[in-house]
């Protein structure tokens, strides 16, 4: 003998999962509007005075290092700061996949040391492998990028370098000279 079952039908329209929904929205609200912080009663009067607005700070590391690429930048580190460079140069592009484009060809090479002693005051000097030249340099910021202020870095960068090579060419203005020959 079989038995039949029989399952009962239920209608579960896009309507009632609409209305549900709907329900859980409002009470998520209704919670939600209902959470408030009070405020401290043991607040004094000198309290409740107007904080006096802070001064304005200038920008942070509008650049990452004093350095883009083979230029400097107007960025001058915080005092103290003792920075140790190496930049390699390559060579030439000119004999194309022979050097593979400058990578293996010639190089040039300088090895650096900066140091800020003072606020926004930046010296250093370096060696160059070509001409063993020694280089002198400073940079000061001027202004400083500060918001509401100051849009722009503004600093004065100098350098100067000095051929140390036993046989230098000198310019004196008419005529390229030889050390040798002084």
């Amino acid at each position: 003998m079989k038995k039949s079952i029989t399952l009962e039908k239920s209608f579960y329209t896009p309507h009632k999962r609409l209305s549900g929904s709907l329900l859980i929205f409002v009470c998520l609200i209704l919670v939600m509007s209902s959470v408030q912080a009070q405020q401290d009663s043991s607040a004094t009067a000198a309290d409740a005075a107007p904080a006096k607005p802070k001064p304005p700070k200038p920008v942070k590391n509008t650049f990452q290092s004093i350095w883009i690429i083979d230029n400097q930048t107007t960025m001058v580190p915080v005092k103290g700061t003792l920075e140790m460079d190496i930049n390699h140069r390559f060579g030439t592009v000119t004999n194309g996949y022979d050097d593979f484009w400058g990578l293996f060809a010639n190089s040039n090479i300088r090895l650096a040391m900066n140091y800020v002693p003072i606020k926004n005051l930046n010296i250093g000097f370096g060696l160059t492998k070509s001409n063993s030249l020694w280089d002198f340099n400073a940079k000061y910021a001027i202004i400083t990028q500060t918001k509401g202020i100051y849009p722009v870095n503004v600093s004065f960068y100098v350098n100067a370098a000095v051929d140390t090579r036993d046989d230098a060419v000198i310019y004196d203005g008419t005529d390229i000279k030889h050390s040798s020959d002084r």
